[in-house]
C-alpha cells in the first residue's frame, strides 16, 4: 500500500473527512466503499466476487474499484483469484491469533511511548473517543459507533507515541481486526459487556505512567483476543458464514 493510500486509510479511521479534490476522491471513494462492505460483513468471509459485481454493488466504475481491491489485498482482506474473481479473506482463529500478535507488539510500545511523549492538549482526542456509544442508539448503530471509536482511539495513541512505522503498522492491522469484532457482534449481539472501556489505558497516559500505560493496553487486547478465540472455536451459528 502506497503513502497516498495508507494516508486515506489513516483518515478513515480517524474519522476525518477525505480530499475534495475530485480526482482524488474518485479512488478513495471507492476504497472507503469497498473497505467499509468488507469490514462490515456486507461481503462475506469467503465470498466469491468480481470486479463488475462490487462497481455495481457500491455504485462505482470499475477502474477505481481495480485499485481500491489492490489496496485491500496489501490488507490482506481480499484476494485475487486468476480466472476465478475476487475472493474475501477468510476468518478463523488463526486469523485472530496473527491480529492480536501484531497488535500486542505494536500496540504495548505506542502505548509507552504516548505516555512518555503526549502533551496536556492532545488529551482532548482520547477522551473524545473513549466515551461509550449512546444508550438510545440501535444495537447495530451502537457497535459499529463503539467499533470507530475504539479504532480512532487506538490510532491516536499510537499518534500521540510519536513513532510513524508504529503509527503506520497499526493503521495497516487495524481493520482487520475490526472485521473481526464486526462479526462477533453479529453472531452474539452488540452486548455492551463485550466493549471494552479504554478508562485505564487513556488515565495512565494523562497520568504520564508508561507503565501503567503498557499494562493497560495489554490486558486490553488479552481480553478482546479472549473473546474473539471463545466466540471463533465455539461453534457459534456453525462459525463464520
Amino acid at each position: 500500500m502506497g503513502t497516498a493510500a495508507l494516508d486515506a486509510l489513516r483518515r478513515q479511521l480517524s474519522g476525518e473527512q477525505w480530499s475534495a479534490d475530485r480526482s482524488a476522491l474518485s479512488s478513495e471513494e471507492a476504497f472507503h466503499r469497498l473497505l467499509s462492505a468488507v469490514v462490515t460483513l456486507r461481503y462475506e468471509p469467503g465470498e466469491l466476487l468480481t470486479e463488475r459485481q462490487m462497481a455495481d454493488d457500491l455504485a462505482l466504475t470499475r477502474e477505481p474499484v481495480r485499485r481500491a481491491v489492490a489496496q485491500l489485498e496489501t490488507l490482506g482482506l481480499l484476494e485475487s483469484l486468476p480466472r476465478k474473481g475476487i475472493r474475501v479473506a477468510g476468518i478463523g482463529a488463526l486469523d485472530v491469533a496473527t491480529v492480536y500478535d501484531a497488535r500486542l507488539a505494536i500496540e504495548v510500545q505506542a502505548a509507552r511511548f504516548a505516555a512518555l511523549r503526549r502533551q496536556g492538549s492532545e488529551l482532548e482526542v482520547l477522551l473524545e473517543h473513549a466515551l461509550p456509544p449512546a444508550d438510545e442508539a440501535a444495537d447495530a448503530a451502537k457497535a459499529s459507533r463503539f467499533l470507530e471509536h475504539d479504532q480512532a482511539l487506538h490510532l491516536a495513541i499510537a499518534a500521540l507515541g510519536r513513532n510513524a512505522y508504529l503509527e503506520d503498522a497499526l493503521t495497516r492491522i487495524l481493520p482487520a481486526s475490526a472485521r473481526l469484532w464486526h462479526w462477533v457482534y453479529r453472531e452474539l449481539g452488540p452486548d455492551t459487556q463485550l466493549m471494552f472501556s479504554h478508562d485505564d489505558i487513556v488515565e495512565a497516559i494523562r497520568d504520564a505512567d508508561p507503565d501503567a500505560a503498557e499494562a493497560a493496553v495489554e490486558e486490553h487486547l488479552r481480553q478482546s483476543r479472549g473473546v474473539l478465540i471463545e466466540a471463533l472455536t465455539s461453534g457459534i451459528a456453525g462459525g463464520p458464514r
